[in-house]
């Protein structure tokens, strides 16, 4: 279903509403962040600036959901009919936008015939999603597993020798 036009004053409105929530939201959970572990750090270098790194703070929430904003029925009233149901998603829910692929191996296929195909990856039983090239030889990816609260998500980085 297509996005409501808005007029100004209700763009202005909704822009107003969504800052305050992120801002009470994150009032409500800072005090409970902790920094990157070292080895976070070390994963997320070669994608941001140290002074990022340093700055970032993290938590994952274990049992609690972050709630529905206040001002969904009013989006409802605009005729915004695709507002995700946050109060009972779990970590991995809620984003049709991502492709998963469960029991991976990944590999490489020259589509010029100049080398054979090379695996990169071991096999794995976890769900692999957002997969990117980052540079010319190197694949950059996700892993998940299926369950909640995965405690071994992280960014994955292949290099691929040819």
């Amino acid at each position: 279903m297509a996005t409501p036009r808005l007029t100004p004053d209700q763009l202005n409105q909704v822009s107003r509403l969504v800052a305050q929530y992120i801002s009470s939201q994150r009032e409500k959970y800072v005090s409970r962040a902790v920094p990157l572990s070292a080895k976070q750090k070390a994963t997320l270098a070669p994608f941001f600036s140290s002074q990022l790194l340093e700055s970032t703070r993290v938590l994952v929430l274990q049992v609690e959901r972050v709630g529905n904003p206040e001002f969904y029925p009013m989006l409802r009233d605009l005729l915004f009919k695709n507002l995700p149901d946050q109060s009972g998603m779990g970590p991995q829910e809620g984003r049709p936008d991502l492709q998963f692929w469960g029991g991976t191996r990944l590999w490489v296929v020259s589509l010029r015939g100049k080398w054979s195909p090379l695996g990169v990856t071991q096999q794995n039983p976890d769900e692999t999603y957002d997969l990117r090239w980052l540079d010319d030889r190197t694949l950059v990816f996700d892993r998940v597993a299926d369950v909640m609260f995965y405690k071994q998500a992280r960014i994955w980085k292949a290099e691929v020798a040819r």
